[in-house]
């Protein structure tokens, strides 16, 4: 508020002054003051018609109910509704210029990992660690597409889980250590579910590590619907591989090697 006098708005001025500005009386004098506006509902235009969702509700309705079903059950694998799912999925197709509707898929939804190796490289290691779990069952899963081939003896990509229990072992002089290995070359047909469990419970100072680890092969793989399952819940960082490169560690990835998140190509291990 300023107090003033003689008030003389200039002619280019003065519709964008009556628009904005206005000028109170008092006992203390004038004053220049911002113009109140009242927001209703009628000043906005509508929110759906404005960002495009109007165009996605006509395409959802236009499903049939089993076709939205194959959405809520897909969805159910990621935390969300099916139309939640299907309208992420659409506005991304609609913004990256992607023809068409998804397919829905309970293995992957919206983006996934995915982990290439080529020339000059024929091998990589990545890994994503747990700290102090709770003395609970752990269970573990991921959804696992593989294009991967051999390029030489020995060649191998697993999947590696090693729980370090926190129980000293007085036989070996140091913690139980157990490690369950997922050989994902078997996984070059379709999309595949994998899961599993370490039962007998943790001490403190315990954790959980996940890696991905290539050796003499080259080709791609993808990872979605990553779990890291106890006290009913799903801890696992970045369930749904959306931002992969973020939350895993480099532990050996060398020139020709990449991982990240992708939208799928549609029909990927279909």
């Amino acid at each position: 508020m300023t107090l003033v006098n003689n008030i003389d708005v200039p002619p280019e001025v003065y519709d964008l002054w009556i628009k904005s500005c206005t000028l109170r009386y008092g006992y203390f004098g004038e004053k220049v003051d911002k113009k109140d506006i009242v927001w209703r509902k009628r000043n906005f235009p509508s929110l759906i018609a404005r960002g495009g969702f109007q165009n996605i509700a006509d395409i959802w309705n236009g499903l049939t109910l089993a076709q939205q079903g194959d959405w809520d059950d897909a969805g159910y694998w990621a935390g969300m509704s099916g139309w939640d799912l299907f309208a992420q999925e659409t506005l991304y197709r609609i913004n990256n210029e992607i023809q068409g509707v998804a397919t829905p898929n309970l293995y992957h939804q919206f983006k996934i990992a995915q982990i290439a190796v080529a020339s000059p490289a024929v091998s990589m290691h990545i890994k994503q660690k747990y700290y102090n779990l709770p003395n609970t069952t752990i269970a573990w899963a991921f959804n696992i597409f593989s294009t991967m081939e051999s390029i030489g003896g020995g060649s191998y990509a697993i999947f590696r889980v090693t729980v370090r229990t926190g129980y000293w072992n007085d036989d070996i002089d140091a913690p139980d250590v157990y490690v369950y290995d997922y050989d994902l070359t078997e996984f070059t047909t379709l999309w595949d579910y994998i899961s599993d469990s370490y039962i007998d419970g943790l001490l403190s100072d315990n954790d959980i590590t996940f890696e991905i680890i290539v050796y003499n092969m080259r080709g791609m793989l993808y990872i979605d619907g990553v779990e890291l399952d106890y006290n009913d819940q799903n801890f696992a960082l970045d369930f749904q591989c959306n931002e992969f490169y973020a939350n895993w560690q480099s532990v050996n990835t060398p020139d020709g090697t990449t991982w990240g998140s992708i939208y799928p190509p549609d029909g990927l291990g279909e």
